[in-house]
């Protein structure tokens, strides 16, 4: 079965979100905010970035992201679609991590198992290259220890080399219960 690369990974926000423990921070002020350069952007989408130009230069290529709502706020959600190309080699031990965006601090205490996250959506990890087609949902859940409406999600390989990271805005309804 093909694939279904690192932007899968939106969704792991739902097992991530589980793993989290840190407290909640005080609501972030505008100001603070992370600026996304134009150049960054996912094809097809105005929301989703990747983290820097090294990413956008990875073995993943995106053709076309579709993602309802744009920005999700926990508890919503998320409807998503995904088209690209994986043109390397994901295998097991691959792991996502989690980050805010502005401190870099982890937001997940354990790494997410990527391929044991495809198994939970009825796909398997593929070992090479292939075009993927990922339709997923997901629900958002609390992101507690998130001080930015943004986070980073970064593709590990089993090697712990980092394959790829895609910003995501988020809206963590936590700061609205302060």
């Amino acid at each position: 079965m093909k694939l279904y690369t690192v932007f899968s990974s939106i969704a792991i926000l739902t097992i991530a979100s589980a793993h989290c423990v840190l407290p909640a921070p005080p609501n972030p002020s505008y100001q603070e905010q992370i600026v996304v350069e134009e150049s960054l952007f996912v094809p097809g989408s105005r929301i989703l970035a990747f983290c820097s130009h090294e990413d956008k230069k990875n073995e993943i290529s995106i053709t076309k992201i579709e993602t309802y709502p744009d920005v999700p706020a926990t508890g919503d959600t998320v409807h998503g679609r995904i088209i690209g190309r994986q043109r390397g080699v994901i295998g097991q031990g691959a792991y996502v991590i989690f980050r805010d965006s502005k401190t870099r601090r982890k937001l997940n205490i354990e790494p997410v198992d990527f391929c044991k996250f495809l198994e939970t959506t009825g796909r398997k990890c593929y070992f090479g290259s292939t075009i993927f087609d990922l339709r997923f949902e997901f629900k958002v859940r609390p992101l507690p220890g998130l001080t930015t409406m943004m986070v980073d999600l970064e593709l590990y390989s089993q090697y712990d080399r980092r394959i790829t990271c895609l910003r995501a805005p988020v809206i963590n309804r936590l700061w609205m219960e302060e």
